[in-house]
Formats: structure tokens, sequence, C-alpha cells
């Protein structure tokens, strides 16, 4: 009564030991000592049989169970780390594509910029040096452009924009107030002591 059903088949020895022991306390009154028990065969009745085969059949299941899960949690773990690093990797492209589009685009910027500054330059030399003169003349060229720009567009139906001689007097007041701060400036500069 001291073992399970499943420890008397795997601990026989200890089974031998126990009914080694108990069989001497028996016989030690009639002077007889027993050296050795040993049980070959335990067979159980039908009842137990089956409750051991339900047992071992319910040990199966409980096993394949536990696996099929750890299988499952390892899937999902594996397709969750996946859709993770292309998550990373595609945020990752992204943002080098911003960065080169960036680039590109002050590139393009600072080209017509320089592009502006040589045509100004161009004009101011063909004008005798008339800075403000070649300015206004670059800024009615950009105002034709948008014009065009926008005429062609299919969303435009009527445009109002102020007339090109408006739009330059307004251009040629700013140019004039930057050449004049700019001129300034510089003979504040020279006229500082050194």
């Amino acid at each position: 009564g001291n073992l399970t059903l499943d420890e008397t088949f795997s601990a026989r020895s200890q089974l031998n030991q126990a009914l080694l022991k108990e069989a001497n306390e028996a016989t030690e009154a009639w002077g007889v000592r027993i050296m050795r028990v040993e049980v070959r065969d335990i067979v159980p009745n039908a009842e137990i049989l089956k409750a051991m085969e339900l047992q071992m059949a319910a040990e199966r299941k409980k096993r394949a169970q536990v696996i099929q899960s750890e299988g499952e949690k390892l899937a999902l773990l594996n397709d969750a780390s996946g859709k993770a690093e292309a998550l990373k990797i595609e945020s990752e492209s992204k943002k080098a594509a911003k960065i080169v589009a960036a680039e590109a685009e002050k590139a393009r910027l600072e080209l017509e910029a320089s592009g502006a500054a040589v045509a100004i330059s161009t004009l101011a030399g063909a004008l005798h040096g008339d800075v403000e003169q070649a300015s206004r003349m670059q800024l009615l060229s950009c105002y034709v452009g948008a014009q065009t720009s926008l005429a062609a567009s299919p969303n435009a139906k009527v445009l109002f924009f102020p007339s090109a001689e408006e739009w330059l007097a307004k251009g040629s007041t700013m140019v004039g107030e930057l050449h004049h701060n700019t001129t300034g400036a510089a003979a504040s500069r020279t006229s500082e002591p050194q």
C-alpha cells in the first residue's frame, strides 16, 4: 500500500526489500531467516489493466497536445518576428528614400539659385552693371513662367492676377530695398575703424 501501481512496475528492488523485511519479521519468531525475495511477475486484474491503458493514452494525448501547442507558439513567434523585421526594413528603406529625395531637392534648389545668380549677373553685365534692372527682368521672366504653368493647368478656370506692371513695381521695390540694405551694410562695414 506504500507504492502506486506505476511504482510497483518500476521499483522492483524497493518492493523486494519491503517484502523481505515483512517476511523476516513474520518468520523471526520461528528462527527462520529469509535471505532473498524476488518478485518476478506482477499481473494486475483486467480492470486495473484497462485503467492503466486509459492513463497511458491520456498521458500520450497530453504530451501530443503540449508538443502541438509549443509548435503553434513557435510558429506564431516566428511569424511575428518576420513581420517585425519586414516592417523595420520597410521603414529603413522609406527613410533612405526620403533622405535621397531631400538631397535631390536640395541640389535642385542650389542649382536653380546658382542659375538665377548667373542669369542676373549676365543681365547686369549687359545692362552696364544695373543689378536692379537685371533683377526686374529676372522677376518678369519668373512671373511669365508662373502664369504659363497656371494657365496650362487642367484645374484653371479663370485667373486673376495683378498686371505685370504692378507685379514688377512691387518686385522692384523689394529688390531696391534689398539692394539698399546690402550696400548700406557694406558701406557701414567699410566706414568702421579697424
